[in-house]
């Protein structure tokens, strides 16, 4: 039973689906897992490129871009999704290497860049929130965390897929990338636990939350996750954006830390809270600037709601007060 079948099975056509699905994806991996990580990594490539590419190139994705970067051509647009659908490739044939990342000798892949911003953050002596997008490969970055001595919990929606989701419970376990808590209110529940304890957690948020906040991105109001806000003001945590960038087309990498991004004690909890969630879309909106072939267009980051959730109203009201 999926996440989004609760209390009932899902219909017919969409078992299948999920199973065709799951087939195709262990049966990739398992050809993968027979490479070594540059192969894995190269012929993966290939088949986001020739593969993938062409099943991304829907209305969506086209229209995600082209609110972002209005001036790109049709042409731009499409070498921009294959782009992307090459490093998605990448990072499915990255999957079955995590041991390597890990390792000693993966170690060498990994590079920086702002170490000074997580020192500065670290010199505050309170827990890390590390907030972070889609971009290159995703899943290595708590890798490269680990790399640079930072011990850390993720915060992630597992997918409607079942078995794929058990698959990358399973991965993260055996390879000790750390715990993973689950979007929804019992995960919320852990994640504040774990920094209550002291630990650090990771949260991508640069997707669309239709119970979030308006707030700006690519001069559009995108629905933006508030929590690590309110988590930063209410539990006393650091904000520090960061993101793993892919260097050129093969299998190395560069963690780039942020300035961490403080409260700004204007005397309104609510209006400190939208102005963090406004600095965090900034952040996300250069690294995509910066890299634009390796965040995930396809995803509608600028879909529409049709009414705020009343937790939203409220914060927007609170902010306007004098």
């Amino acid at each position: 039973m999926s996440r989004t079948d609760r209390g009932r099975k899902a219909p017919f056509r969409k078992r299948v689906s999920r199973r065709v699905e799951a087939a195709v994806f262990f049966g990739l991996l398992g050809l993968f897992k027979r490479m070594d990580p540059d192969r894995a990594s190269q012929r993966g490539g290939w088949f986001g490129r020739k593969l993938l590419a062409p099943l991304l190139r829907g209305k969506r994705t086209y229209a995600t871009i082209a609110t972002a970067f209005p001036d790109l051509d049709r042409a731009g647009a499409t070498a921009l999704i294959d782009g992307m659908a090459e490093n998605i490739g990448q990072t499915l044939g990255e999957l079955e290497h995590l041991e390597f990342f890990m390792s000693d000798a993966g170690k060498a892949r990994f590079t920086t860049e702002g170490l000074e911003h997580l020192e500065a953050a670290q010199r505050l002596g309170k827990p890390l929130l590390f907030t972070t997008g889609h971009f290159g490969n995703f899943e290595l970055g708590l890798a490269a965390l680990h790399h640079v001595g930072i011990h850390i919990a993720a915060v992630a929606r597992k997918p409607n897929n079942k078995a794929i989701g058990d698959y990358f419970e399973r991965r993260r376990a055996e390879t000790g990338l750390g715990k993973l808590f689950d979007k929804g209110p019992e995960g919320t529940r852990q994640m504040v636990q774990w920094l209550k304890d002291g630990g650090n957690v990771a949260m991508f948020v640069d997707q669309h939350l239709a119970e979030g906040i308006p707030a700006p991105l690519f001069g559009q109001d995108a629905m933006t996750t508030h929590t690590p806000a309110t988590l930063a003001l209410s539990h006393d945590v650091t904000l520090l954006p960061g993101a793993l960038r892919r260097e050129g087309d093969g299998t190395h990498f560069r963690l780039v830390f942020y300035p961490p991004i403080l409260p700004p004690d204007s005397g309104n909890e609510a209006r400190d809270i939208l102005a963090m969630t406004a600095e965090m879309n900034r952040f996300v909106e250069a690294e995509v600037r910066a890299n634009p072939k390796s965040w995930l267009w396809m995803h509608p980051r600028f879909k529409p709601v049709d009414r705020l959730s009343r937790r939203a109203r409220r914060l927007l009201e609170d902010a306007a007060q004098p």
